[in-house]
């Protein structure tokens, strides 16, 4: 009965709604974080560490729909591999960050 009240959409059908990437990556300075949210949509940004603690918390709110750009810049990070994560109502998606 569960089962049948809910939406079934799969993780894959999840992400692909997103269209998140990072570019460069990876990153000696600034990069540019563009995420597509197909409706509205609370939004949380964050670069996690290897052991998943926010190291920088990018965005937190609920902006208008559409294809939008964050700048992040990557000079306050030491070099190692991080972890870009966008949260939203539709799901999670991260992308593997490395700063050189």
């Amino acid at each position: 009965e569960v089962e049948d009240a809910c939406e079934t959409v799969s993780v894959s059908e999840i992400a692909s709604n997103l269209e998140f990437s990072i570019c460069p990556n990876p990153i000696e300075s600034n990069a540019i974080i563009e995420y597509n949210i197909p409706g509205y949509s609370a939004v949380t940004l964050q670069i996690l560490d290897l052991q998943g603690r926010v190291v920088v918390s990018l965005l937190n709110k609920i902006p208008q729909q559409g294809k939008q750009k964050v700048t992040i810049c990557g000079s306050g990070l030491p070099a190692g591999i991080y972890f870009c994560m966008l949260k939203t109502n539709k799901g999670i998606q991260t992308i593997k960050l490395i700063k050189i």
